[in-house]
């Protein structure tokens, strides 16, 4: 029993790796200059559901909107999508995560970050319970590709 519930976290964060690897690789989102974070958020949504995954869309907690709240262990695991453009501010992600989190009570939270900049976002610090997954739509082939780290604190 309790192998079977570590694994539904485990299951969820190959889910999430499995679409970043499918866009990846095979391009198969189109990124226009009138891609907004929701169209991203639509793709993923219908991704999560294709796998089988109950999800809840769009929960308003007061001063915002959750993106995805996923039961897990009887605990929501929110992910929060977001779409990175150039010279973007990216510092807010992290606290608006763990508000949300916080907010609605979760143990687990995924930030997931899709941009046309070959960059990739990581935790200042290694956590349990918050996890960060960059997802490249830009046009650079694999071999192209020189991506920076930017560091979320």
């Amino acid at each position: 029993y309790v192998i079977e519930k570590l694994n539904e976290e485990l299951y969820l964060l190959y889910v999430l790796d499995r679409f970043k690897q499918r866009v990846e690789r095979f391009r198969t989102i189109n990124i226009t200059p009138k891609t907004k974070e929701l169209d991203l958020q639509k793709e993923l949504f219908l991704y999560l559901f294709d796998q089988g995954l109950e999800i809840g869309n769009s929960t308003s907690i007061g001063n915002g909107e959750v993106d995805f709240i996923i039961d897990i262990n009887d605990s929501p695991f929110i992910i929060e999508a977001k779409f990175y453009k150039k010279r973007k501010s990216f510092k807010k992600y992290l606290s608006q995560l763990k508000d949300y989190m916080d907010k609605v009570s979760a143990k687990w939270g995924c930030l997931y970050i899709f941009t046309t900049e070959d960059v990739s976002f990581k935790l200042q610090v290694d956590s349990d319970d918050i996890f960060v997954k960059t997802i490249y739509v830009g046009d650079k082939s694999p071999s192209n590709r020189k991506t920076n780290v930017l560091v979320i604190s």
